[in-house]
């Protein structure tokens, strides 16, 4: 027993199938521990046959296997995509009358999911809550991924009401969750669910970064019209500002967006601007005594220093850049999709919201005349009259 123990242990499987023959063959009979191992060693390594024929071998030698062992051969087959021969597996552990679990429940759903069979996955979530079992947050966010994998509108309907049966539940939604939700809407162009989404996220205590402006980006990308570009703009000015460095994903679809030329210049202006704030926090975590020796800043200057680089950052980024003042012409109504935040907390929507309106400041303050490039022009008409003027003695 010893020996099939440690050999299914390390999921050596066929080291385990060979020590249990022998063992049968010399007359001694294994465990109904050693079985069990056997048979989770098989199912570990993706062997459905064997694990079926070590578990009716065990029931031969007149080993009463539990709802465990019939729930790993379950999940195995829903795994791999049999779900005929995962829900026999299970029938015959309920004529045996043991007491289905909800590990075995999860499996079935999450394999009807996996293959868009939604009615037959939200079949067995009632048969579940009808055998009085709670659903735990793995069904949950296999229900979720199936759902939001194939996004459209009723789907997401079904995703959202599903994270509030969660909390309902007293069950906490995951980041994978949440990111699930926001892949989905993006899927769906849905951009203002997109953003009010990554709110709810840091509402719960989530961190947002370029993986979440990646799924923001790809819904701007996805929503045809002026308003998506503009939105887009507005998101890269908050990531910027946030310091959130981006992926190479996250800059593929704000290229999508705003083309090739506008988002090498806006990586530039990203990349500047915090190399500089990295060189200023290095002169002021930095001082010298009067002795010549440096000394590590307090923790008063650092708190002053990172919030005026912050200042230094955001008025940078309020700026109107070219593609804003293209597009100046967005009527503020559009902010009207935006519905303002709940808490007192500022959202994403509301920095938004700010950075919208710094940007028309700033272009309506500019008597230069507007369009994609209008300044450049300006300089260099005016640089040409200069060069054509006669040198002055």
């Amino acid at each position: 027993d010893k020996l099939i123990n440690m050999a299914a242990r390390a999921e050596d499987f066929a080291a385990a199938e060979c020590w249990c023959e022998r063992s049968i063959s010399s007359g001694s009979k294994p465990s109904d521990q050693a079985f069990e191992h056997l048979v989770e060693a098989a199912c570990k390594v993706g062997d459905a046959s064997g694990a079926e024929r070590w578990l009716q071998e065990a029931v031969a030698h007149g080993v009463e296997a539990n709802m465990s062992i019939y729930a790993k051969l379950v999940a195995l087959h829903a795994k791999n995509g049999n779900l005929a021969a995962a829900e026999a597996w299970f029938a015959r552990a309920v004529d045996e009358g043991l007491k289905p679990s909800i590990v075995a429940f999860t499996s079935l759903v999450s394999g009807h999911m996996r293959l868009g069979r939604q009615k037959e996955a939200e079949l067995w979530l009632e048969r579940s809550q009808e055998a009085r079992l709670q659903a735990d947050s793995v069904m949950y966010g296999a229900l979720i991924d199936g759902y939001t994998k194939n996004a459209n509108a009723k789907n997401m309907e079904r995703a959202e009401q599903l994270v509030e049966d969660m909390k309902a539940a007293e069950l906490t939604p995951t980041k994978r969750n949440w990111s699930r939700l926001l892949h989905g809407y993006a899927s769906n162009a849905d951009l203002q669910s997109a953003v009010q989404c990554v709110d709810r996220m840091e509402e719960a205590g989530l961190s947002v970064g370029a993986e979440e402006y990646s799924q923001l980006f790809r819904a701007c990308a996805l929503s045809p019209g002026v308003v998506a570009g503009h939105m887009a703009e507005r998101l890269w000015a908050q990531m910027s500002h946030d310091g959130i460095p981006p992926k190479q994903k996250t800059l593929r679809h704000f290229r999508s967006v705003v083309g090739e030329r506008r988002c090498e210049e806006a990586f530039r202006e990203f990349d500047l601007a915090h190399k500089e704030v990295s060189h200023k926090n290095s002169q002021h975590h930095s001082k010298r005594t009067p002795q010549g020796r440096e000394r590590p800043s307090t923790a008063t200057e650092r708190d002053n220093s990172s919030e005026t680089h912050l200042e230094a950052v955001g008025d940078r980024q309020g700026t109107a850049s070219p593609f804003e003042a293209a597009h100046s012409a967005v009527p503020t109504s559009n902010d009207a999709q935006l519905p303002e935040a709940k808490t007192h907390n500022p959202t994403l929507e509301s920095k938004l919201r700010e950075i919208a309106v710094g940007s028309r400041r700033s272009i309506q303050s500019d008597e230069r005349p507007k369009g994609h490039g209008a300044p450049h022009r300006n300089r260099m008409e005016e640089h040409s009259r200069n060069a054509q003027k006669p040198a002055q003695i």
